[in-house]
């Protein structure tokens, strides 16, 4: 009897094996799905200009977290500003937090909190000089600290960035702190080099499961003159498409725009790139539709050959409107202004004789003193 069952061992061996084997083929095929963070406590409000002490540095943040629906999935969007973090320094414009395809807004809809530093380095107002390893420790401690206070699903976790901030995501905090992202990605425009620190030691889940994304203009380099002093954000010795080679040959999934006849200036527009990042490569959550953000005014715009009327029809209760026309795309704020005081109609503010005749102009409406952004776009005059 024995050498029967000497037999069916020696079939039964080789069987276990196989099955275990397959058992931890199919446990490593499937994806993971990371746990939530478990923070709690943290206010569903809009906060600006709090102060958080970490790694050995104090700085202020935004963190934006009114509106976010507990019931569903949470996500966090990380979003650090350029040198002199005019977005930051004034979150109501339009230029990059504020209005109704800002950076808030577009966080909100997503169901995000957002998370907004400021540079340690107040010298300059920018993550990649000083001391920007230390910087990145800072960032890194301040998300682990809304990780705390917040449920947030760690595959929906987005870091995001301009110029300077898109700089500090790609040279430093991400390939520094790795340990952020599960899934989620990144989003850098106006720049984004290869790593400044060691970083080859990436997961294989990790570059299987992040989508990193750079968006930098055709003309952002330095031989157009659209950046003074020697920056090339596109294809310089630190520029987005060093970066983007360096993350793809290492396995990650990656995808860039390049937009023609666009240099480093995005004012306005970091809203609407991020959100378009989001719509395609955002983990979706089941059964959540996105909330509607606040539509734009209703306006129309009437151009002359030096001026502009545009006639806004304004809600009631509405204080104070403000027609703010520029040549160059917002970003310090200046141009031309007209206020107007109202209580529900439609007002015409006009520039009669301010402009060239046959020029394009920018324009924005605002409301309040805040100068949040309702509406904005672009008219050319008559010759």
């Amino acid at each position: 009897m024995s050498e029967p069952l000497n037999a069916l061992g020696a079939l039964v061996r080789p069987f276990r094996i196989v099955l275990a084997a397959l058992v931890a083929l199919l446990a490593t095929a499937t994806p993971s799905v990371a746990a939530p963070t478990g923070g709690s406590g943290g206010p569903l409000t809009d906060r600006t200009f709090q102060t958080f002490t970490g790694a050995g540095y104090t700085a202020q943040h935004h963190l934006y977290a009114g509106g976010i629906d507990t019931s569903r999935p949470v996500g966090l969007l990380v979003y650090a500003d350029g040198t002199g973090e005019y977005g930051f320094e004034n979150p109501s414009a339009g230029y990059a937090l504020g209005g109704v395809d800002g950076v808030v807004a577009v966080a909100k809809r997503n169901n995000m909190v957002l998370l907004v530093p400021s540079s340690p380095n107040r010298a300059c107002q920018c993550w990649e000089r000083g001391d920007p390893t230390g910087y990145a420790d800072h960032l890194a401690a301040l998300i682990e600290s809304v990780h705390g206070r917040y449920d947030i699903d760690r595959d929906r976790v987005w870091l995001s960035g301009y110029s300077s901030g898109a700089q500090l995501t790609t040279r430093f905090l991400f390939p520094r702190h790795p340990e952020l992202l599960t899934g989620g990605g990144t989003i850098v425009i106006g720049g984004g080099g290869a790593p400044a620190v060691a970083a080859d030691a990436f997961p294989a889940s990790l570059r299987a499961d992040v989508h990193m994304h750079w968006d930098t203009g055709a003309l952002d380099t330095d031989t157009n003159g659209s950046a003074p002093g020697g920056l090339n954000s596109l294809s310089g010795p630190y520029g987005a498409e060093v970066g983007e080679a360096w993350y793809a040959d290492r396995g990650f999934q990656t995808s860039h725009e390049h937009p023609a006849g666009v240099g480093h200036a995005r004012n306005g527009q970091f809203g609407t790139i991020i959100e378009g990042v989001l719509d395609r490569h955002a983990t979706p959550i089941a059964g959540f539709e996105p909330a509607a953000g606040p539509q734009p005014w209703e306006h129309t715009v009437t151009p002359t050959r030096v001026g502009v009327t545009v006639s806004v029809s304004v809600p009631s209760n509405t204080t104070r409107t403000t027609l703010r026309v520029s040549a160059s795309p917002f970003g310090s704020q200046t141009g031309f202004y007209t206020y107007r005081t109202t209580s529900g109609d439609v007002v015409p503010l006009s520039l009669t004789r301010s402009l060239a005749p046959d020029r394009t102009y920018h324009y924005q409406l605002e409301t309040g003193t805040d100068r949040t952004v309702v509406a904005s776009g672009t008219f050319r005059t008559l010759p």
